[in-house]
Protein backbone atom coordinates (compact mmCIF):
# COMPACT_ATOMS: atom_id res chain seq x y z
CA UNK A 1 0.00 0.00 0.00
CA UNK A 2 2.54 2.50 0.85
CA UNK A 3 4.42 1.61 -2.73
CA UNK A 4 1.27 2.40 -4.23
CA UNK A 5 1.26 6.12 -2.62
CA UNK A 6 5.08 6.84 -3.34
CA UNK A 7 3.92 6.16 -7.19
CA UNK A 8 0.71 8.83 -6.92
CA UNK A 9 2.86 11.21 -5.24
CA UNK A 10 6.08 10.84 -8.14
CA UNK A 11 3.36 10.91 -10.72
CA UNK A 12 1.49 14.25 -9.55
CA UNK A 13 5.75 15.70 -8.79
CA UNK A 14 6.56 15.07 -12.56
CA UNK A 15 2.97 16.37 -14.03
CA UNK A 16 3.92 19.50 -12.04
CA UNK A 17 7.45 20.01 -13.37
CA UNK A 18 6.44 19.22 -16.91
CA UNK A 19 3.87 22.52 -16.81
CA UNK A 20 6.37 24.49 -15.19
CA UNK A 21 9.01 24.13 -18.64
CA UNK A 22 6.06 25.03 -20.96
CA UNK A 23 4.92 28.23 -19.45
CA UNK A 24 6.79 31.57 -18.87
CA UNK A 25 7.77 32.25 -15.27
CA UNK A 26 7.99 35.78 -15.66
CA UNK A 27 4.08 36.08 -16.61
CA UNK A 28 2.33 36.64 -12.92
CA UNK A 29 -0.92 37.53 -14.68
CA UNK A 30 -1.53 34.17 -16.83
CA UNK A 31 -4.78 33.66 -15.59
CA UNK A 32 -5.91 36.96 -15.58
CA UNK A 33 -5.39 37.91 -19.41
CA UNK A 34 -4.12 36.25 -22.68
CA UNK A 35 -1.57 39.28 -24.98
CA UNK A 36 -1.17 38.72 -28.71
CA UNK A 37 2.27 39.62 -29.37
CA UNK A 38 2.71 41.08 -32.92
CA UNK A 39 6.12 42.37 -35.31
CA UNK A 40 4.10 46.20 -35.18
CA UNK A 41 3.49 47.20 -32.08
CA UNK A 42 0.57 49.30 -33.16
CA UNK A 43 -1.24 46.26 -34.04
CA UNK A 44 -1.59 44.97 -30.47
CA UNK A 45 -4.38 44.66 -28.99
CA UNK A 46 -5.70 43.77 -25.17
CA UNK A 47 -8.76 41.34 -25.19
CA UNK A 48 -9.74 42.97 -22.06
CA UNK A 49 -13.09 44.83 -21.83
CA UNK A 50 -12.19 48.53 -21.80
CA UNK A 51 -13.65 51.15 -19.22
CA UNK A 52 -15.64 53.58 -20.83
CA UNK A 53 -14.44 56.84 -19.52
CA UNK A 54 -17.46 59.57 -18.34
CA UNK A 55 -17.83 61.53 -21.20
CA UNK A 56 -17.85 65.26 -20.76
CA UNK A 57 -20.64 67.49 -20.93
CA UNK A 58 -19.77 71.00 -21.92
CA UNK A 59 -20.81 74.01 -19.34
CA UNK A 60 -22.01 77.08 -21.03
CA UNK A 61 -19.86 79.73 -19.41
CA UNK A 62 -21.69 82.72 -20.45
CA UNK A 63 -24.91 81.39 -18.56
CA UNK A 64 -22.74 82.11 -15.57
CA UNK A 65 -20.83 85.37 -16.45
CA UNK A 66 -22.54 88.45 -16.77
CA UNK A 67 -23.07 89.84 -19.97
CA UNK A 68 -21.10 93.03 -20.75
CA UNK A 69 -23.28 96.00 -20.75
CA UNK A 70 -23.52 97.05 -24.29
CA UNK A 71 -22.94 100.93 -24.52
CA UNK A 72 -25.64 102.91 -25.48
CA UNK A 73 -25.18 106.24 -27.43
CA UNK A 74 -26.35 109.15 -25.16
CA UNK A 75 -29.53 111.39 -26.59
CA UNK A 76 -28.48 114.43 -28.06
CA UNK A 77 -29.94 117.06 -25.71
CA UNK A 78 -31.48 120.09 -27.84
CA UNK A 79 -30.74 123.18 -25.95
CA UNK A 80 -34.17 124.81 -24.84
CA UNK A 81 -34.79 127.96 -27.13
CA UNK A 82 -34.75 131.01 -25.75
CA UNK A 83 -38.12 132.71 -25.02
CA UNK A 84 -39.84 135.69 -26.62
CA UNK A 85 -37.68 138.79 -25.45
CA UNK A 86 -40.52 141.51 -24.18
CA UNK A 87 -39.07 144.64 -23.88
CA UNK A 88 -41.44 145.77 -21.44
CA UNK A 89 -40.74 143.06 -18.79
CA UNK A 90 -37.35 144.04 -18.72
CA UNK A 91 -34.78 147.20 -17.80
CA UNK A 92 -32.80 148.51 -20.21
CA UNK A 93 -28.91 148.72 -19.56
CA UNK A 94 -28.07 151.79 -21.74
CA UNK A 95 -24.63 151.28 -23.36
CA UNK A 96 -22.86 154.13 -23.46
CA UNK A 97 -19.18 155.79 -22.83
CA UNK A 98 -20.97 156.57 -18.72
CA UNK A 99 -21.88 153.04 -18.71
CA UNK A 100 -18.40 151.24 -20.17
CA UNK A 101 -16.35 149.31 -18.06
CA UNK A 102 -13.97 148.77 -19.61
CA UNK A 103 -12.18 147.38 -23.34
CA UNK A 104 -8.92 146.15 -24.36
CA UNK A 105 -6.84 146.53 -25.54
CA UNK A 106 -7.15 150.28 -25.34
CA UNK A 107 -4.55 151.80 -27.60
CA UNK A 108 -5.80 149.69 -30.61
CA UNK A 109 -9.23 148.80 -29.69
CA UNK A 110 -12.17 150.99 -31.30
CA UNK A 111 -15.70 151.52 -29.99
CA UNK A 112 -18.75 153.32 -31.71
CA UNK A 113 -21.84 154.06 -30.08
CA UNK A 114 -25.02 154.00 -32.40
CA UNK A 115 -27.89 156.17 -32.66
CA UNK A 116 -30.17 152.58 -32.26
CA UNK A 117 -28.51 152.35 -28.66
CA UNK A 118 -26.50 149.47 -29.83
CA UNK A 119 -22.69 149.21 -29.53
CA UNK A 120 -20.11 148.48 -31.91
CA UNK A 121 -16.32 147.74 -31.15
CA UNK A 122 -13.09 146.06 -32.07
CA UNK A 123 -11.67 144.58 -29.47
CA UNK A 124 -10.78 141.57 -27.27
CA UNK A 125 -13.15 142.39 -24.57
CA UNK A 126 -15.74 144.95 -24.12
CA UNK A 127 -17.77 145.37 -20.68
CA UNK A 128 -21.08 147.44 -19.41
CA UNK A 129 -22.74 148.04 -16.25
CA UNK A 130 -25.58 146.26 -15.64
CA UNK A 131 -27.94 148.75 -13.12
CA UNK A 132 -30.04 147.07 -10.48
CA UNK A 133 -27.59 143.95 -10.07
CA UNK A 134 -26.06 143.79 -6.70
CA UNK A 135 -24.05 140.64 -5.54
CA UNK A 136 -26.01 137.81 -4.08
CA UNK A 137 -29.35 139.25 -5.85
CA UNK A 138 -31.41 137.29 -8.20
CA UNK A 139 -31.44 138.54 -11.25
CA UNK A 140 -31.35 137.49 -14.97
CA UNK A 141 -29.42 139.37 -18.18
CA UNK A 142 -30.48 139.46 -21.47
CA UNK A 143 -27.75 140.11 -24.11
CA UNK A 144 -27.72 139.58 -27.89
CA UNK A 145 -25.71 140.77 -30.51
CA UNK A 146 -22.92 139.51 -33.17
CA UNK A 147 -19.21 138.45 -33.18
CA UNK A 148 -16.93 137.66 -36.04
CA UNK A 149 -14.99 134.85 -33.86
CA UNK A 150 -15.62 132.47 -31.28
CA UNK A 151 -16.43 134.57 -27.77
CA UNK A 152 -17.08 134.65 -24.04
CA UNK A 153 -20.17 136.57 -22.82
CA UNK A 154 -20.99 136.27 -19.03
CA UNK A 155 -22.32 138.32 -16.53
CA UNK A 156 -19.45 139.31 -14.15
CA UNK A 157 -18.03 141.02 -10.85
CA UNK A 158 -14.13 141.47 -11.35
CA UNK A 159 -12.57 138.49 -11.99
CA UNK A 160 -13.38 136.17 -8.92
CA UNK A 161 -17.66 135.78 -9.89
CA UNK A 162 -18.54 134.68 -13.17
CA UNK A 163 -21.08 133.15 -15.45
CA UNK A 164 -19.78 132.88 -18.66
CA UNK A 165 -21.17 131.09 -21.29
CA UNK A 166 -19.05 130.23 -25.11
CA UNK A 167 -20.29 131.17 -27.85
CA UNK A 168 -19.35 130.00 -31.64
CA UNK A 169 -19.01 132.62 -34.14
CA UNK A 170 -22.10 134.73 -35.51
CA UNK A 171 -25.04 135.78 -34.05
CA UNK A 172 -25.67 135.42 -30.17
CA UNK A 173 -28.70 135.82 -27.76
CA UNK A 174 -28.46 135.12 -23.98
CA UNK A 175 -30.32 135.05 -21.05
CA UNK A 176 -27.78 134.52 -18.47
CA UNK A 177 -28.96 133.95 -14.38
CA UNK A 178 -27.00 136.03 -11.93
CA UNK A 179 -27.34 134.43 -8.45
CA UNK A 180 -24.17 133.03 -6.83
CA UNK A 181 -25.99 132.69 -3.08
CA UNK A 182 -22.73 134.34 -1.47
CA UNK A 183 -23.70 136.60 1.55
CA UNK A 184 -22.60 139.93 0.70
CA UNK A 185 -21.45 140.45 4.19
CA UNK A 186 -18.59 137.46 3.42
CA UNK A 187 -14.80 138.53 3.47
CA UNK A 188 -14.02 139.80 -0.21
CA UNK A 189 -17.16 139.72 -2.03
CA UNK A 190 -17.43 142.50 -4.64
CA UNK A 191 -19.47 145.97 -3.64
CA UNK A 192 -21.39 147.36 -6.54
CA UNK A 193 -23.09 146.50 -9.65
CA UNK A 194 -22.37 143.65 -12.08
CA UNK A 195 -21.18 144.05 -15.16
CA UNK A 196 -21.78 142.51 -18.43
CA UNK A 197 -18.96 141.04 -20.68
CA UNK A 198 -18.16 140.03 -24.31
CA UNK A 199 -14.70 138.90 -24.85
CA UNK A 200 -12.84 136.66 -27.65
CA UNK A 201 -12.27 133.21 -26.77
CA UNK A 202 -8.08 133.20 -27.37
CA UNK A 203 -7.61 136.57 -26.97
CA UNK A 204 -7.62 138.22 -30.57
CA UNK A 205 -9.14 141.25 -31.60
CA UNK A 206 -12.54 140.81 -33.46
CA UNK A 207 -15.74 142.32 -34.26
CA UNK A 208 -18.20 142.59 -31.66
CA UNK A 209 -21.94 144.38 -31.69
CA UNK A 210 -24.20 144.40 -29.05
CA UNK A 211 -27.64 145.33 -30.11
CA UNK A 212 -29.91 144.47 -26.57
CA UNK A 213 -28.67 144.33 -23.26
CA UNK A 214 -31.36 143.92 -20.40
CA UNK A 215 -31.77 143.46 -17.05
CA UNK A 216 -34.45 141.34 -15.01
CA UNK A 217 -35.26 141.10 -11.72
CA UNK A 218 -35.92 137.28 -11.03
CA UNK A 219 -34.57 134.07 -12.60
CA UNK A 220 -35.84 132.94 -16.29
CA UNK A 221 -38.67 130.79 -15.09
CA UNK A 222 -40.09 133.54 -13.67
CA UNK A 223 -39.84 135.40 -16.70
CA UNK A 224 -41.05 132.25 -18.95
CA UNK A 225 -44.54 133.08 -16.32
CA UNK A 226 -44.74 136.70 -17.11
CA UNK A 227 -44.34 136.31 -20.39
CA UNK A 228 -47.04 133.62 -20.70
CA UNK A 229 -49.24 136.41 -18.55
CA UNK A 230 -48.34 138.71 -21.09
CA UNK A 231 -49.63 136.64 -23.39
CA UNK A 232 -53.87 136.75 -21.96
CA UNK A 233 -53.20 139.95 -20.63
CA UNK A 234 -56.38 141.54 -19.97
CA UNK A 235 -57.98 144.15 -22.06
CA UNK A 236 -56.94 147.02 -20.29
CA UNK A 237 -53.47 146.10 -20.08
CA UNK A 238 -51.27 148.70 -22.26
CA UNK A 239 -54.03 150.70 -22.85
CA UNK A 240 -52.93 154.33 -22.98
CA UNK A 241 -54.72 157.38 -20.49
CA UNK A 242 -55.63 159.85 -21.99
CA UNK A 243 -56.76 162.63 -19.45
CA UNK A 244 -58.64 164.55 -21.85
CA UNK A 245 -61.15 161.61 -21.55
CA UNK A 246 -61.57 161.86 -17.95
CA UNK A 247 -62.58 163.26 -15.03
CA UNK A 248 -60.08 163.92 -12.57
CA UNK A 249 -60.71 162.88 -8.76
CA UNK A 250 -59.20 164.81 -6.69
CA UNK A 251 -56.67 163.02 -4.17
CA UNK A 252 -57.46 164.73 -1.18
CA UNK A 253 -59.75 165.28 1.83
CA UNK A 254 -62.07 166.78 -0.16
CA UNK A 255 -62.93 163.47 -2.27
CA UNK A 256 -62.46 161.55 0.93
CA UNK A 257 -65.43 159.08 0.85
CA UNK A 258 -64.68 157.07 3.97
CA UNK A 259 -61.64 154.54 5.64
CA UNK A 260 -61.12 151.83 7.91
CA UNK A 261 -59.18 149.87 9.86
CA UNK A 262 -60.40 145.60 10.07
CA UNK A 263 -63.83 146.79 11.25
CA UNK A 264 -63.27 150.09 12.52
CA UNK A 265 -63.85 153.52 11.04
CA UNK A 266 -60.99 156.21 10.37
CA UNK A 267 -61.63 160.00 10.13
CA UNK A 268 -60.15 161.55 7.84
CA UNK A 269 -57.30 163.07 9.74
CA UNK A 270 -55.92 159.79 10.88
CA UNK A 271 -52.54 159.07 11.10
CA UNK A 272 -52.87 155.93 9.05
CA UNK A 273 -53.68 158.35 6.33
CA UNK A 274 -50.89 161.07 5.44
CA UNK A 275 -51.98 163.73 2.51
CA UNK A 276 -50.05 165.72 0.46
CA UNK A 277 -49.77 168.11 -2.46
CA UNK A 278 -48.65 165.28 -4.81
CA UNK A 279 -51.91 162.57 -3.10
CA UNK A 280 -52.83 160.41 -0.17
CA UNK A 281 -50.14 157.62 1.83
CA UNK A 282 -51.67 154.87 3.37
CA UNK A 283 -49.91 152.77 6.55
CA UNK A 284 -52.60 150.89 8.66
CA UNK A 285 -55.57 151.33 7.26
CA UNK A 286 -57.54 148.02 5.92
CA UNK A 287 -59.63 149.88 3.08
CA UNK A 288 -59.72 153.65 1.83
CA UNK A 289 -62.46 155.03 -0.93
CA UNK A 290 -63.12 158.18 -2.79
CA UNK A 291 -66.11 159.71 -3.50
CA UNK A 292 -66.85 159.77 -8.14
CA UNK A 293 -68.08 162.70 -9.17
CA UNK A 294 -71.06 161.01 -10.83
CA UNK A 295 -72.60 157.51 -9.82
CA UNK A 296 -72.70 154.76 -11.95
CA UNK A 297 -76.14 153.02 -12.20
CA UNK A 298 -76.79 148.83 -11.45
CA UNK A 299 -75.29 147.55 -14.69
CA UNK A 300 -73.63 150.55 -16.00
CA UNK A 301 -70.28 150.66 -16.41
CA UNK A 302 -67.26 153.57 -15.84
CA UNK A 303 -63.41 152.99 -16.61
CA UNK A 304 -60.87 154.14 -13.54
CA UNK A 305 -57.66 155.23 -13.88
CA UNK A 306 -55.07 154.96 -10.62
CA UNK A 307 -51.69 155.69 -10.43
CA UNK A 308 -49.23 155.82 -7.70
CA UNK A 309 -46.96 153.48 -6.12
CA UNK A 310 -47.52 150.51 -4.01
CA UNK A 311 -45.27 148.23 -1.35
CA UNK A 312 -47.28 144.87 -1.82
CA UNK A 313 -50.57 143.86 -3.54
CA UNK A 314 -54.06 145.47 -2.82
CA UNK A 315 -57.75 145.28 -4.30
CA UNK A 316 -59.86 147.59 -5.81
CA UNK A 317 -63.90 147.92 -6.81
CA UNK A 318 -66.54 150.23 -6.55
CA UNK A 319 -68.95 150.73 -3.43
CA UNK A 320 -72.93 151.39 -3.43
CA UNK A 321 -74.64 154.67 -1.26
CA UNK A 322 -74.63 152.36 1.56
CA UNK A 323 -70.66 151.37 0.98
CA UNK A 324 -71.68 148.11 -0.02
CA UNK A 325 -69.41 146.38 -2.24
CA UNK A 326 -70.98 146.82 -5.82
CA UNK A 327 -68.65 145.68 -8.65
CA UNK A 328 -66.17 142.67 -9.10
CA UNK A 329 -62.83 142.75 -7.34
CA UNK A 330 -59.63 143.53 -8.97
CA UNK A 331 -56.93 141.68 -7.57
CA UNK A 332 -53.82 143.57 -8.46
CA UNK A 333 -51.63 140.48 -8.60
CA UNK A 334 -53.92 137.96 -10.47
CA UNK A 335 -55.59 141.15 -12.89
CA UNK A 336 -52.58 142.82 -13.59
CA UNK A 337 -49.24 140.41 -12.30
CA UNK A 338 -48.41 143.72 -9.98
CA UNK A 339 -46.48 142.28 -6.73
CA UNK A 340 -45.17 146.25 -6.00
CA UNK A 341 -43.98 148.93 -7.48
CA UNK A 342 -45.26 151.89 -9.20
CA UNK A 343 -48.59 151.42 -11.07
CA UNK A 344 -50.60 153.12 -13.93
CA UNK A 345 -53.26 151.26 -14.76
CA UNK A 346 -57.05 151.32 -16.44
CA UNK A 347 -59.29 149.48 -15.11
CA UNK A 348 -63.28 148.82 -16.43
CA UNK A 349 -65.54 148.16 -13.99
CA UNK A 350 -69.37 147.43 -14.02
CA UNK A 351 -71.64 148.73 -11.53
CA UNK A 352 -73.35 145.29 -10.09
CA UNK A 353 -74.41 143.05 -6.96
CA UNK A 354 -73.72 139.00 -6.47
CA UNK A 355 -76.56 139.62 -4.22
CA UNK A 356 -80.03 139.18 -6.00
CA UNK A 357 -82.42 141.00 -3.68
CA UNK A 358 -80.54 144.50 -4.48
CA UNK A 359 -82.45 145.21 -7.83
CA UNK A 360 -81.87 148.73 -8.05
CA UNK A 361 -78.51 150.92 -6.82
CA UNK A 362 -75.77 153.12 -7.51
CA UNK A 363 -72.44 152.72 -7.13
CA UNK A 364 -70.60 155.88 -5.45
CA UNK A 365 -67.24 155.66 -4.41
CA UNK A 366 -63.81 153.31 -5.46
CA UNK A 367 -62.69 151.57 -2.96
CA UNK A 368 -58.85 150.53 -2.33
CA UNK A 369 -57.98 147.56 -0.34
CA UNK A 370 -55.86 144.75 1.91
CA UNK A 371 -56.07 141.68 0.30
CA UNK A 372 -57.97 140.27 3.19
CA UNK A 373 -60.55 141.63 5.55
CA UNK A 374 -58.12 141.67 8.70
CA UNK A 375 -54.83 143.07 6.72
CA UNK A 376 -53.96 146.68 6.00
CA UNK A 377 -52.92 148.34 3.59
CA UNK A 378 -48.76 150.02 3.93
CA UNK A 379 -46.63 151.65 1.81
CA UNK A 380 -49.43 152.00 -0.54
CA UNK A 381 -49.17 156.02 -2.63
CA UNK A 382 -52.33 157.08 -4.83
CA UNK A 383 -50.91 159.95 -6.96
CA UNK A 384 -53.93 160.45 -9.75
CA UNK A 385 -57.63 159.30 -9.91
CA UNK A 386 -59.36 159.16 -13.19
CA UNK A 387 -63.17 157.97 -13.99
CA UNK A 388 -64.42 157.57 -17.88
CA UNK A 389 -68.52 157.24 -17.91
CA UNK A 390 -68.47 154.39 -20.80
CA UNK A 391 -67.07 151.02 -21.64
CA UNK A 392 -63.32 150.08 -22.48
CA UNK A 393 -65.26 149.78 -26.16
CA UNK A 394 -66.32 153.37 -25.91
CA UNK A 395 -63.08 154.70 -24.47
CA UNK A 396 -60.71 153.17 -27.39
CA UNK A 397 -63.46 153.92 -29.97
CA UNK A 398 -62.89 157.50 -29.09
CA UNK A 399 -66.37 158.19 -27.61
CA UNK A 400 -66.50 160.90 -24.59
CA UNK A 401 -67.58 160.01 -21.31
CA UNK A 402 -71.11 160.12 -20.53
CA UNK A 403 -72.27 160.73 -17.09
CA UNK A 404 -75.72 160.90 -17.62
CA UNK A 405 -75.09 157.61 -19.41
CA UNK A 406 -73.89 155.86 -16.82
CA UNK A 407 -76.96 156.59 -14.88
CA UNK A 408 -79.86 155.42 -17.39
CA UNK A 409 -81.88 152.81 -15.89
CA UNK A 410 -80.71 149.67 -17.26
CA UNK A 411 -83.36 147.45 -18.57
CA UNK A 412 -83.53 143.79 -17.45
CA UNK A 413 -82.08 141.78 -19.93
CA UNK A 414 -79.18 144.31 -20.44
CA UNK A 415 -78.80 143.46 -16.60
CA UNK A 416 -78.97 139.97 -17.43
CA UNK A 417 -76.61 139.84 -20.74
CA UNK A 418 -73.99 142.33 -19.08
CA UNK A 419 -73.33 140.64 -15.44
CA UNK A 420 -74.18 137.25 -16.08
CA UNK A 421 -71.19 136.02 -16.24
CA UNK A 422 -69.83 137.84 -13.19
CA UNK A 423 -72.89 136.15 -10.92
CA UNK A 424 -71.29 132.98 -11.74
CA UNK A 425 -67.71 132.18 -11.72
CA UNK A 426 -66.62 135.33 -9.97
CA UNK A 427 -68.97 135.34 -7.36
CA UNK A 428 -67.23 133.09 -5.71
CA UNK A 429 -63.77 133.63 -7.50
CA UNK A 430 -63.63 137.76 -6.62
CA UNK A 431 -66.31 137.90 -3.84
CA UNK A 432 -65.51 135.15 -1.89
CA UNK A 433 -64.37 136.40 1.51
CA UNK A 434 -66.79 139.65 0.99
CA UNK A 435 -69.68 137.19 0.71
CA UNK A 436 -68.66 134.38 3.47
CA UNK A 437 -66.20 135.56 5.96
CA UNK A 438 -66.65 139.18 5.21
CA UNK A 439 -69.93 139.09 5.34
CA UNK A 440 -70.41 140.57 9.31
CA UNK A 441 -66.72 141.54 9.52
CA UNK A 442 -65.81 143.40 6.61
CA UNK A 443 -68.95 144.56 4.36
CA UNK A 444 -71.92 144.47 6.99
CA UNK A 445 -69.52 146.18 9.19
CA UNK A 446 -68.96 148.63 6.73
CA UNK A 447 -72.38 150.13 6.87
CA UNK A 448 -73.34 153.53 9.01
CA UNK A 449 -75.42 151.07 11.47
CA UNK A 450 -77.02 147.80 12.41
CA UNK A 451 -79.22 147.96 9.84
CA UNK A 452 -77.78 148.05 6.82
CA UNK A 453 -75.28 145.42 8.20
CA UNK A 454 -78.79 143.23 8.16
CA UNK A 455 -79.41 144.43 4.73
CA UNK A 456 -75.70 143.21 3.40
CA UNK A 457 -76.08 139.56 5.23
Amino acid sequence: MKRFLAILMAAALLASLTACEDTPADDPDDDASVTTVSDNPEEETDEEEPVEEPVEVPVDESEDEPEEPVEEEEPVVEEEPNPEFVAELVTDAPMSADTLVSYAPEADGAVTYNEDGSVTASVSEISFDLPGITFGENALMYIKGTASADVKVGVCYGSTYTSTFDVPAGDFEKYILFDYGVEVTEEGVPEGTAFAQVKSADGSVVDITISELAVYNGNLDDYKADVEWLANAPAEYGVAYDETKFTTIPVNQDSFGRAQVVNSELTVDDPALTWGDDGLTVNGATLVGFKLPSGVGLGKTAVVHIKGEAASNFRLWLLDSVEVTASRQINMSEYFNFESGEFDYLIELTAEYFDAEVADDTAMQLAFKALTWDTTLDGLTINEIGVYYGTLEDYLAGKESDPDYALEPVAEDETTDETSDETTDESVDDTADETVNETADDTADDTADDADSAEEA
